[in-house]
């Protein structure tokens, strides 16, 4: 192996291969890009959902989801299955802070995950997409082994119903 394919000289990067490399520094560059808001073009994030690196399709999710990109809801939507909880949780939380009201069925969905933090992110963007049809599903949340997932559950549900018309 040589030095480009190892890293980058005697620096930062050093003896990790470029493949290890590779999605550290892309998931770090997206994260970077999304904080800063400097993404006007946010169809390379969506293609970056993709990605065989679980780190890069978080910080993509999340960047897109900081940019509230409404082109990239279909692809979140699509994400929300991904095997990784926290690309999941990612997923769920970026199409929250879009706000798209056709994410809702998929974020329903979420709230029965396995994972503690999924299920918390789903109550979570509930409440900011603000469907009535959710209470149902996140009433059944309030009996959760986890104490965050009950109290997010329990927020959701207020937000909502305060959001809805009587």
């Amino acid at each position: 192996m040589n030095h480009a394919e190892q890293g980058f000289g005697g620096g930062v990067g050093a003896g990790i291969e470029r493949t290890d490399f590779k999605g550290l520094l892309e998931g770090e560059i997206f994260q970077w890009l999304g904080a800063v808001e400097a993404i006007h073009d946010g169809v390379n994030l969506i293609g970056a959902l993709g990605d065989g690196y679980p780190d890069v399709r978080f910080c993509a999710a999340e960047a897109l989801g900081k940019i509230k990109d409404s082109q990239a809801v279909v692809p979140l939507v699509n994400l929300v299955g991904d095997y990784d909880p926290g690309v999941r949780q990612a997923a769920i939380e970026a199409l929250g802070k879009i706000g798209e009201s056709q994410a809702a069925a998929a974020i329903v969905n979420a709230l029965g995950d396995q994972s503690s933090s999924v299920r918390w992110a789903a109550a979570t963007s509930l409440a900011r997409v603000g469907d009535s049809s959710a209470i149902g599903p996140l009433g059944k949340l309030l009996k959760d082994k986890n104490s965050g997932v009950r109290l997010a559950a329990t927020k959701a549900i207020s937000s909502i119903r305060l959001r809805s018309p009587s």
